[in-house]
Order: structure tokens, then C-alpha cells, then sequence
């Protein structure tokens, strides 16, 4: 995409970008979570499953919980009252309404099951027993709207641009509150309790296409597809976001191991695995589905640092114990960041932070991770 830009223009370019991004409220984005609604917002199966699933008979029954992440939805998360989750799903928008709020009746299930559940007050098993029949009985209310395809379509196409310029911003959580999510394609991001700014209008917009799905208002969803299509635009323009996508996989074909799967294409990061076994390049697209969001997340966010212009390579090594990283120029007096990590270091701090190193070798081991921030930070060699 910038391969007709030169040099000057491009770091104008990337320079405009990070300052317009970092001086919008963060309120503008959505925070990336962890791939897959269940791994990251402290509920469990039970909960992706009773609202993704609901009780409209589909094939999504036969789903395991990592394939429902690849639908496309909005998932409503308060504290304390109903959850509810809108579900796009080819020509009918689907809202699944929880009667009570899930987080309690699956804590109460669990509860049950605790050793010293008798033990407890009286009130809390009584209530324990009462919010677990919920999940028993009919804990979603489902309603269903049939849509013109185009509709779906144009949705899915903000849930894809919403999710994809997802950024990591400070954000203070309380305990009463709600978090929203959207997910489009094991690609999963969220906000918290939004006041303004696009994301707030984004929720907007999503809580008024479920009142309309709920009460067949076509009217209030033809007035909210509006909003989507002004919104869609306006995430489209932040950055170019296919610039970071890998665009094609590499297998070594070498007779002798170790055998590697690479990702490349026009991104800030070069991507590859080390197999003990010969790779295929079925085996090595296999090998390398998982990586290709966090590949595209890291490299956005490493653009949209300013003055960063560097090669960057990473080494998915699982027999290396800890992370290694050398930062060198070459003949060009272009810097060089190679980057060695074992699976756990495959963190986004931990390359973000490597990206932006001065020229020398660091490492990270066990002893480099900071109580205080919760992340491992890299160390120099001496």
C-alpha cells in the first residue's frame, strides 16, 4: 500500500497518524481482548454459550466455544443486571436476553458445588439454589428479526472495523458499571461504560438495533443503519488497517530441521515458527491461523509509534527457556530488532518494548518481571 511513498512522505504520514490517534479520547476505540469472548471478561463456557446459543435451534449447538468466536455479535456485560448479546447471523439479527444476570446464577452454580456450601449462611444458599435453577430452566429470552442481507452485511463490515482498530488505552474500572463487546472473526474488543466519542455512539447504536429487533421496529433500525455507515467510514479512516494483515505463509522445504513457518507481507513485523517436525504449507497455514490477529495487532500498534522505522523479525522458538533480543544497523543504516521468545513472551508489551530499544543485546527471564505493572520487561546484556 506505501510502496509508492517515499521515504519523507511516509514519516509524515506515520507521524500525523500517531499524534491524531494518541489525542483522541480513548473513548474513540475499543480495547482489544483476548481471542475468543470466554478468555478474557471472567465469565466462563456457560456464559459465551447460554447468550451466543440462546434458544434458537441452529447448527451453533454442535459448536464448540473456539469456533462461536467466530461469529459476529455485541455482547452486553453489566455488574449487576441481565446481560444481552446481539448476534448477526445471515439474514436475521438474533438478541438473546438474559432474566437474571448470568454472572451471579454461574457463581451460584459453582457455589453449589463448593465443599463448604453447607456450611454457609442460610440466606446465601437459599439464594444460591434459586439463581442455579436459572440456568436449568429458561435463562434467555430470544427474539428474532428478520433482515434484508445487505443489512448484515453492513453491520458485519463495522463489527470487522470497530474490532480492527482496537487500541490499549488507561481506562479505570469500577465495580458498578458495564462493559461492551463486539467480536468479528476471533477478533474481540470491548469498552467500558462509553461516554461519548465514537465508541459511545457505537454502543448507542447497537442497544437501539436490539430494542428495535425486540419490538420489530423497523423504523428505529433503518434510522440506526444510518449511524452505522457514518461510523463504518469514520473507522475506516484512522489508518490503513490491510497494510498490516499478513498476506501470504512460507514453509522451510530444507531436508534437515529445524523446519520453519514464516508470515510475511506488507507489515511492521515478520513472523516465524520453529517446527521440530517438516512443514507443509497446509500444515504451516495451520501452524499459523493463531498468530495472524496478534501479528496485524502488534504491527498497528508499533506503526503508531512515532519515529519507529525498523525491521523487525520475530522467532517463535518453544525449546529457548528466555526471550533474546539483538538491535544492530546494518550496511543501509537500516536498524535491525531480531527477537528470539519462547511462547510465553509472545506479548505485546514485550515486543513493542523490543521495537523501540537503542542499538544493543538484551534478554528477559524470570527475574525481569515487574510485581507492580504485571509484565516482564527487557534487560541489557553486560
Amino acid at each position: 500500500m506505501f510502496k509508492n511513498l517515499n521515504k519523507k512522505k511516509l514519516s509524515t504520514l506515520l507521524g500525523f497518524l500517531a499524534c491524531s490517534v494518541f489525542q483522541l479520547s480513548a473513548q474513540d476505540f475499543l480495547t482489544p481482548c483476548s481471542y475468543g469472548v470466554w478468555g478474557d471478561y471472567g465469565y466462563d463456557e456457560t456464559l459465551a454459550k447460554t447468550l451466543l446459543i440462546g434458544n434458537v435451534d441452529n447448527p451453533w449447538d454442535l459448536y464448540s466455544v473456539d469456533r462461536m468466536s467466530i461469529l459476529s455479535f455485541y455482547l452486553y456485560a453489566p455488574s449487576f443486571s441481565p446481560e444481552h448479546a446481539l448476534i448477526l447471523d445471515k439474514d436475521r439479527l438474533i438478541l438473546n436476553k438474559a432474566t437474571e444476570n448470568l454472572f451471579f446464577c454461574i457463581s451460584a452454580e459453582e457455589r453449589l458445588h463448593h465443599p463448604e456450601f453447607l456450611q454457609m449462611d442460610k440466606v446465601v444458599r437459599k439464594s444460591s439454589r434459586k439463581l442455579a435453577k436459572i440456568l436449568k430452566s429458561k435463562p434467555v429470552e430470544t427474539y428474532i428479526m428478520i433482515v434484508p442481507r445487505e443489512t448484515i452485511n453492513e453491520l458485519d463490515e463495522l463489527f470487522k472495523h470497530a474490532t480492527n482498530t482496537s487500541n490499549f488505552f488507561n481506562r479505570e474500572e469500577s465495580l458498578d458499571g458495564y462493559t461492551c463487546y463486539f467480536n468479528h472473526f476471533k477478533r474481540l474488543a470491548s469498552v467500558w461504560v462509553p461516554e461519548g466519542g465514537r465508541a459511545g455512539k457505537l454502543v448507542s447504536m447497537a442497544e437501539n438495533i436490539c430494542y428495535a429487533v425486540e419490538h420489530h421496529d423497523t423504523t428505529m433500525l433503518n434510522q440506526q443503519m444510518e449511524v452505522c455507515r457514518s461510523l463504518t467510514q469514520d473507522f475506516k479512516k484512522e489508518y490503513p488497517l490491510d497494510y498490516f494483515k499478513p498476506r501470504w505463509a512460507f514453509h522451510s522445504t530444507r531436508e534437515t530441521g529445524p523446519w520453519s513457518c514464516e508470515l510475511r507481507g506488507n507489515h511492521s513485523i515478520g513472523l516465524e515458527l520453529l517446527s521440530d517436525t517438516p512443514t507443509s504449507l497446509e500444515h504451516c497455514d495451520s501452524m499459523l491461523v493463531f498468530y495472524n490477529d496478534t501479528v496485524a495487532e502488534f504491527s498497528r500498534n508499533i506503526f503508531l509509534i512515532p519515529q519507529i522505522e525498523r525491521d523487525i523479525r520475530v522467532v517463535i522458538d518453544k525449546h529457548q527457556i528466555n526471550a533474546l533480543c539483538k538491535v544492530e544497523q546494518d550496511v543501509r543504516h537500516v536498524t535491525i530488532v531480531r527477537i528470539t521468545v519462547p511462547e510465553k513472551y509472545w506479548l505485546r508489551n514485550v515486543i513493542l518494548e523490543a521495537a523501540q530499544l537503542p542499538i544493543g543485546e538484551y534478554y528477559i527471564d524470570g527475574s525481569c518481571f515487574d510485581q507492580t505493572s504485571g509484565m516482564y520487561h527487557w534487560r541489557e546484556k553486560h
